[in-house]
This record gives C-alpha cells, sequence and structure tokens, in this order.
C-alpha cells in the first residue's frame, strides 16, 4: 500500500497529492519542483499545526531539501514534466484522474497535511524548480543550516518547525 506504512503516512503519497493538486491548477510539475513542494508542504504543516504531513526524512542535497523517497520515486522524469502519480496513474487521462478531494481521502491524508499542500501549491506551484530551489538556499533556512558539501545531512523535523513557525504568515518568495 503506498499511502502509509505501518499507520504512518509516506512522502510519495504527499507526493501523489501535490501532483493532483497542481494538475487541477493547469500545472505539470518536474521532479525537482515535486520535491521542493513536498519539503515546503512538510515546514508549512509543522509552522502551523506543529505536526508532520509525511514521515519521511529530508536530507540537505547540494540542491536544496530533498525527500530520498520522491526523488527515487520520480528521478526517472529527469527534468521533464511528471505524467504519472506514484501508483502508475496517469495524471493527464480524464477517466483515471482523482479529483484532489478524492485523492486526500482514499490517501487518508490527516486535514493539516491537505490545507498545507493546497496552500503550498495555490502559493508556490507556479515556481520552477530552479527558483523554489534559490528560495530554499537562502542563509537561515534549515538546509543552509545543515548543508555540508558531499554529505546528505537530515534536516531535523524541529529545526523545521521552528523556521516555519515564523513563514506560516508570509507571501511567497520568503526564504524557505
Amino acid at each position: 500500500m503506498l499511502q502509509t506504512l505501518f499507520g504512518r503516512v509516506r512522502a510519495v503519497t504527499v507526493a501523489d497529492h501535490v501532483l493532483v493538486l497542481a494538475r487541477d491548477k493547469g500545472i505539470l510539475l518536474d521532479p525537482l519542483q515535486l520535491n521542493k513542494l513536498c519539503y515546503i508542504t512538510q515546514g508549512f504543516c509543522l509552522g502551523d499545526s506543529g505536526e508532520p504531513a509525511f514521515n519521511d526524512a529530508i536530507e540537505a542535497w547540494k540542491y536544496g531539501p530533498v525527500v530520498k523517497s520522491v526523488y527515487g520515486r520520480f528521478k526517472q522524469y529527469g527534468s521533464a514534466k511528471i505524467t504519472h502519480l506514484a501508483d502508475n496513474r496517469p495524471l493527464n487521462h480524464d477517466e483515471r484522474r482523482p479529483s484532489p478531494e478524492d485523492h486526500a481521502a482514499s490517501a487518508r491524508l490527516r486535514p493539516h497535511a491537505v490545507k498545507a499542500a493546497n496552500r503550498v501549491v495555490s502559493g508556490y506551484g507556479k515556481f520552477s524548480g530552479m527558483q523554489l530551489l534559490k528560495m530554499t538556499h537562502y542563509k537561515g533556512t534549515p538546509w543552509h543550516k545543515v548543508y555540508s558539501p558531499c554529505r546528505n545531512n537530515v534536516i531535523s523535523i524541529d529545526l523545521i518547525r521552528e523556521h516555519y513557525k515564523n513563514l506560516v504568515n508570509v507571501e511567497p518568495n520568503a526564504g524557505l
């Protein structure tokens, strides 16, 4: 089952929800955008509710915060737009594409995760992967605090939570 592992929400489930929300707004995402939007969703979820959207670790890679499981599942697309959900359902095939509400319900996403994902896709979905990457690289961001060349250090949930508590009421373009 993709959505949970021992009752915990997996990042690829949240990634699928981000893809469904973006598609519903006429936006197709590439893997770099998707990974950054998953990280930002985790951040706003933690900053707003204190609870994570998913339980997978986030690492500080050269190109910003990365959810390794999301990277692994969608890396096959390279820099191309993602056309299928993690379970291989097509994003653009009308008969099989779920609505955001149906996807959230079937994936058993928590309300705080749905709220954060909606906010993130609405506010940040329009940005390119490189623009999102730059936003996550600002001085003082969680990535900036733990990044070390040649090491994929984990960015702690506590560090993300503290940083995003201060960002819950800001507009897009802030250091994420």
